[in-house]
């Protein structure tokens, strides 16, 4: 209309010139190319694309170095386009390199923004991740962890999941003191693992930072069709009768359209008299709770999914998925996400499933809630209640009238003991290993005799006194030993 300023008349011009045809990525790009539209709509235009042509768009940024300059022209405070992205191509163009070791790459808190509930992405956000999603991968599967002071479990766990078939495993760790950051360089350095330290700020969680940072910003994740996101007190297993190896599992599942499997826990326990001791987690504790628990974690396409809970997926851009159970049949647990309530779905482990270890031994368990403080001063209330669930977690577990024996897991790792041997075997490993074991048997001591002598506060928990005592007996137990 006449009435209009002339800026908004060209304003309504350049939009028409976008949006009618149907909006396009080719169109997207003539327009910015001839400078018939204004860089600053570029943002909200990319963002209005369907998933056709967004995909479309992607694919031609990775392989147009001029497309995405126009791109990154207009959109010149975009982390993801000027950084990310780059890098993702670089990546492509160098053979694809698969393994590193890396000192920092996780360092923005962009990487987590999924994790804060914010589901309204950048348009390099949605370039980059849309882009992933093109990439076909070579390899079929690796592991994705955090570790913090992980260092005396780190091997026999790599070693039980290259034993079950999984190829490599992505580790992200964050303030380690434990000499574990010595051990995960030689391993990186060696070719067995990909190592990323994970700078933390007050802004980011760790696991958050982690994941985000491998699903949308690690290039090396896409070299394997799937991902097990996992933590160092976790190890698959599966049925041996029925599959030989990961591969075997994964390709009874693929039979059917499926993005993301869920596997249960099934939680193993330590007796009173367990102590620590250098040998494979799966070898020493073999009892469980009987139930299954509801909770699980989650085997995904590594790139059809943005992000990662520590149980469940997040897909890219929130475009359906097939979530099925360890059973095949379908999870309906990703449309709580939505608001809406799932129908309840079976909680088995009969095909495969978790095996978690949350304490090992008391001491180790002890361990797991000091975080470090050897002196045995609570911080804060949280870090109070968060001894004060794994004292009474611990002494139910221990004191379960009818654990149920079930050494599964191991049949899937009978070439552990060779996995462990090509370990030790790689150069400086066996050393470090030993040390890290040998400083981490002190700790265990030394939290142990200052825990047997705090006084019990009256608002603590009638499990401490039994927690106390467990303690003694094994310090005990061990001085007569010496």
């Amino acid at each position: 209309p006449a009435c209009l300023p002339p800026e908004a008349t060209r304003l309504l011009e350049e939009l028409s010139c976008a949006l009618h045809p149907p909006i396009s990525a080719a169109t997207l790009l003539a327009l910015l190319q001839s400078a018939r539209l204004r860089p600053t709509l570029a943002e909200p235009l990319i963002r209005l694309l369907p998933p056709d042509e967004l995909e479309f768009l992607a694919r031609r940024l990775l392989s147009s170095p001029p497309d995405l300059a126009l791109i990154r022209r207009a959109i010149p405070q975009d982390p993801w386009l000027n950084t990310t992205l780059p890098a993702l191509i670089a990546w492509l163009a160098t053979d694809r390199p698969q393994t590193r070791s890396t000192s920092s790459p996780a360092t923005e808190d962009h990487v987590a923004v999924l994790q804060t509930g914010d589901l309204r992405p950048q348009a390099g956000l949605a370039l980059l991740a849309t882009a992933r999603t093109t990439i076909p991968p070579r390899r079929l599967a690796c592991l994705l962890a955090t570790a913090r002071n992980e260092g005396p479990y780190i091997l026999d766990w790599l070693a039980h999941h290259r034993a079950c078939g999984f190829e490599h495993a992505v580790i992200y760790s964050n303030d380690n003191d434990d000499g574990s950051d010595d051990l995960l360089a030689l391993l990186a350095d060696a070719g067995e693992i990909t190592w990323v330290q994970n700078h933390l700020t007050a802004a980011s969680r760790a696991q958050w930072k982690a994941y985000g940072h491998a699903f949308k910003s690690l290039p090396d994740l896409l070299d394997f069709r799937w991902t097990m996101v996992l933590d160092l007190d976790e190890y698959v297993g599966f049925r041996t009768d029925l599959f030989a190896h990961i591969g075997d599992l994964i390709g009874w599942h693929e039979f059917q359209p499926v993005d993301a499997l869920a596997m249960r826990w099934l939680t193993f326990a330590a007796g009173r008299a367990d102590i620590w001791q250098d040998a494979p987690s799966t070898t020493r504790f073999q009892r469980r709770e009987p139930a299954v628990s509801p909770l699980f974690k989650s085997l995904v396409r590594s790139n059809r999914f943005w992000d990662s809970h520590c149980h469940f997926p997040y897909p890219t851009l929130n475009l359906p998925f097939s979530y099925r159970l360890e059973d095949g049949n379908p999870c309906h647990h990703m449309s709580r996400l939505a608001g809406i309530t799932p129908p309840a779905d079976p909680v088995s482990a009969d095909t495969a499933w978790i095996a978690h270890h949350p304490f090992r031994s008391a001491a180790e368990a002890l361990a797991k809630a000091s975080r470090g403080d050897a002196t045995w001063n609570q911080a804060t209330r949280a870090d109070a209640d968060r001894l004060d669930t794994i004292v009474k977690r611990f002494v139910a577990l221990a004191d379960h009238p009818s654990l149920t024996t079930d050494d599964r897991t191991l049949h899937n790792a009978r070439t552990l003991p060779a996995h462990l041997a090509r370990l030790h075997a790689l150069p400086g490993v066996a050393a470090c290993d030993a040390s890290i074991k040998q400083r981490y048997a002190a700790r265990l001591a030394a939290l142990s005799a200052a825990f047997i002598q705090v006084p019990i506060a009256s608002d603590r928990p009638p499990e401490y006194a039994q927690f106390q005592n467990i303690l003694r007996a094994q310090i005990e137990k061990r001085r007569l030993a010496a």
